[in-house]
């Protein structure tokens, strides 16, 4: 175990693709926990929902159909439901019934016999989702299997806070005006703003240009999470410890990192009709600090106070006023001021104000 964390570790300090980084933790793990698929999906720490992931070899449309099914449909191994569990993992087979039938179906489909799954959590809250698949005809998983891969949820949970701090925290160049994605309710985008095309682009500029499936990915967890939360008794799928990942009334938020997208990017969902169904509008925007600095603070570990100071500095405030707000001295201000700089790689209020406002 003390090779593989190692080389967790180093991992923590390469500037790697997303395939690359999928690729390299599925090696890393194969010898401790033997899998032949790999997929580990970062949570957003404010909202519990699904907000950017690496892969190796798992099928997009095997991984599409189990993220419906955690928010809509009878998949017990979620995010959501791993949370209230004291040991947080779960194993699904073929063959299941009752509340994993679903899920057991699934799958079949796509030739699976069995997916182990755990939840990255620790003091802080819950930062990532793990899942291992084998084939059919293989070794089911089982507990075992499980407690070894919690072992390394420390060295999992340094890779994930290692990728999401590589990223920009100021924006490369300014915002795009939001733009709008309509999701049916068969859960298949119905229509794009053409400013959500632009950020498409944009988030997909490395690529070349977006995928057929681009639209869809960005906006799927969010747009299920809100119909999950507005359906008769729902709550959020997806949101571990009761997380307004999904709040009730059908609305749904998850910011995604600027290490997977190039900047930070919001996307808020809402549904329009009642009981879960009709279309979900989600907007596809630069995050306000309001929505983003939750979500900052966790990944770079900024303390409940050196937030409060944040916030004041978002609202154009000067230092002495802050002091004078939050009944301290200018002398604190400034040392928990230094410390987030220290903590965000920024070099001051301008650079940082500047990247929370987009």
């Amino acid at each position: 175990m003390e090779s593989v964390i190692r080389r967790l570790r180093g991992l923590s300090c390469e500037r790697l693709t997303e395939a690359e980084l999928g690729t390299a933790l599925s090696r890393t793990l194969t010898p401790w926990v033997g899998h032949d698929a790999f997929r580990v999906a970062g949570l957003d720490p404010a909202t519990g929902l699904g907000s950017f992931g690496f892969s190796h070899r798992y099928p997009l449309d095997l991984l599409w159909a189990q993220v419906h099914n955690i928010h809509l449909g009878d998949d017990p191994h979620g995010a959501a439901s791993l949370t209230r569990r004291p040991v947080p993992m779960g194993v699904l087979g073929q063959g299941k019934a009752g509340a994993a039938l679903q899920a057991g179906e699934i799958l079949v489909r796509h030739g699976v016999g069995s997916d182990l799954r755990i939840l990255l959590r620790d003091a802080g809250g819950a930062w990532g989702l793990v899942g291992l698949l084998r084939e059919e005809g293989g070794r089911p998983f089982d507990a075992e299997d499980g407690e070894r891969l919690l072992r390394l949820t420390p060295a999992l949970i340094g890779v994930l806070r290692a990728y999401v701090q590589t990223g920009r925290l100021q924006p490369p160049r300014p915002a795009l005006p939001p733009g709008v994605i309509v999701v049916g309710a068969d859960n298949t985008v119905r229509g794009i703003s053409a400013q959500a095309r632009a950020w498409l682009t944009e988030l997909y500029a490395r690529s070349g240009r977006p995928p057929d499936w681009a639209a869809h990915a960005l906006v799927q967890e969010a747009a299920l999470a809100a119909r999950a939360a507005g359906a008769p008794g729902g709550a959020p799928g997806g949101a571990p410890g009761g997380a307004p990942g999904g709040a009730p009334g059908g609305h749904a938020l998850t910011c995604v990192p600027s290490a997977f997208c190039g900047r930070w990017v919001a996307t808020q969902a809402q549904l329009t009709g009642p009981d879960g169904a009709g279309d979900v509008t989600v907007v596809v925007q630069a995050p306000p600090p309001r929505l983003l600095l939750p979500t900052l603070a966790a990944w770079y570990a900024i303390t409940a106070r050196e937030r409060e100071v944040v916030d004041h500095l978002c609202t154009g405030a000067a230092l002495r006023q802050i002091a004078r707000r939050m009944d301290v001295s200018l002398h604190t201000v400034n040392a928990h001021l230094k410390a987030v700089y220290r903590k965000t790689a920024t070099t001051g209020r301008e650079e940082l104000t500047a990247a929370l406002m987009g």
